[in-house]
């Protein structure tokens, strides 16, 4: 494997020169008609570290507002080759959100498309043809963390982003153990779709990096161009969320029979979902991760476990201590963000069964006070996502006339079926935790990180638009 290459790295700049060495000719990356070797990405990356350099700026934070995905990893890897601290920004924020976020944590720094006037007083860098380095003229930096050589952003989905840090080695010290999980080897070819600033999606690239591996993969939401590279490529690995897999899944008309392993994260997965993987992809294991920006991989559960405790997450990884007080997760381990090796929680709350299994309820925020009764929107999901109707459900909590909480449920689906799904809830629900209002959507609002985008559920709720 390539255990070797993580002892001792300062960020994965370093590893793509190295691999630069051993596998120079091999393919690295390939996305929308582009493709580069390891040598490739690694004479871009060093010519764009150069143009950095020339701005003589000290070791600050660069944040990264760039769309496209190739450039978002190259950029993230030449800021760190010219020994800076990069975060990809979520091209889903606005320019004042980008503004309030860059103000709260004082960068000053940015590589930009075009000379956008994301500062009023700003110094501009040429990189190359239509990428510019803005700096804050006069402006205070913000401090982070010395180890750090890189920052992260939550997903800020109803707030303006939280900015952690990480170390090269709370990722790439753990590659080795979710790789024996996720069976990720110098020969694996994985396919990606969507952002690099989501950071499952970034995690997974520069483990397959650290791999000498090969990531394919489109910005394009459009099923039928993931079916041709997955298999035109024979593609081994495929890395979407459980919303982006239930498209595809509709997509293939017979098995696929290259994909050897299929992970997903960040939401839950019902029974009918992996049924279908496990048909369409014959010869696949389905693996479901949790975890979170802050706490990285925690546990992992298969297909065939899921089928059998649907709202579990399985296992912990090896070398993670994880612990539930007053029914919320903690996890400690040596690969979370800075500072590392301290108790840190995102908010969810659970329990271990008696095997061992870490059962998840849900964000702390998601466990709803309903007629003096604890409800569980993880729990309610588990369960409509179990009917053919739901192709994909989310639930939001509103005050009813009375002031009292109730419930409402955005259903993918076909509105003519709302009844036949209550009878079906009733059987299966407390009265309490039945929602009281459906909407029925041809599908939910996504932010580009796959995300369920709740302001835009809020929004088409104000306005009536169902």
């Amino acid at each position: 494997m390539y255990n070797d290459q993580t002892n001792g790295i300062i960020n994965f700049a370093d590893i793509l020169e190295n691999q630069r060495d051993r596998r120079g000719d091999s393919p690295f990356l390939s996305w929308d008609g582009y493709s580069c070797t390891y040598g490739e990405a690694q004479a871009y990356v060093k010519s764009q570290a150069d143009g950095i350099s020339k701005a003589a700026i000290r070791r600050t934070v660069v944040a990264i507002q760039v769309k496209d995905p190739v450039k978002q990893i190259l950029f993230f890897l030449a800021v760190q080759k010219a020994g800076h601290i990069p975060v990809l920004i979520h091209e889903y924020l606005h320019k004042q959100e980008l503004r309030e976020f860059l103000a709260r944590y004082q960068i000053n720094t940015v590589i930009a498309e075009g000379q956008e006037k994301i500062f009023d007083r700003r110094k501009e860098t040429s990189l190359e043809e239509g990428y510019f380095l803005l700096q804050d003229v006069g402006k205070e930096e913000g401090e982070f963390p010395m180890a750090a050589c890189m920052g992260v952003m939550t997903s800020g989905s109803t707030s303006v982003p939280k900015l952690l840090f990480r170390t090269a080695e709370s990722w790439a010290g753990f590659f080795p153990i979710q790789d024996r999980v996720f069976g990720i080897t110098p020969e694996s070819r994985i396919f990606i779709q969507g952002s690099f600033g989501f950071t499952g999606n970034l995690n997974i690239a520069l483990d397959v990096l650290c791999a000498g591996g090969n990531v394919k993969g489109t910005s394009f939401l459009k099923p039928s161009l993931w079916e041709q590279i997955i298999r035109e490529n024979g593609i081994s690995h495929i890395y979407l969320i459980p919303s982006k897999l239930r498209i595809l899944v509709k997509r293939l008309p017979s098995a696929v029979l290259s994909v050897v392993m299929i992970l997903s994260g960040s939401q839950s997965m019902n029974d009918q979902l992996v049924h279908s993987l496990y048909r369409l992809f014959p010869n696949s294991e389905v693996i479901l991760y949790y975890g979170s920006t802050e706490l990285n991989y925690v546990s992992w559960i298969s297909g065939r476990e899921i089928l059998m405790q649907p709202h579990s997450v399985g296992r912990i990884f090896p070398g993670i201590q994880a612990v539930v007080k007053q029914e919320e997760i903690f996890v400690k381990s040596p690969y979370t963000v800075l500072p590392a090796g301290q108790f840190w929680t995102s908010g969810d709350m659970g329990y271990f069964d008696s095997r061992g299994f870490l059962i998840f309820q849900g964000r702390k925020q998601d466990i709803y006070n309903i007629k003096g009764n604890q409800v569980s929107k993880s729990k309610i999901l588990g369960i409509m996502g179990q009917h053919p109707c739901c192709r994909d459900v989310e639930i939001m909590p509103f005050q009813s006339d009375n002031g009292e909480t109730r419930l409402e449920a955005f259903i993918e689906g076909e509105a003519g079926s709302k009844t036949e799904i209550q009878r079906f809830l009733e059987t299966r629900l407390h009265l309490w935790e039945m929602p009281v209002r459906f909407f029925f959507l041809s599908s939910l609002p996504r932010t580009s990180t796959g995300k369920v985008d709740y302001r835009a559920l809020r929004n088409l709720q104000e306005k009536g638009q169902f």
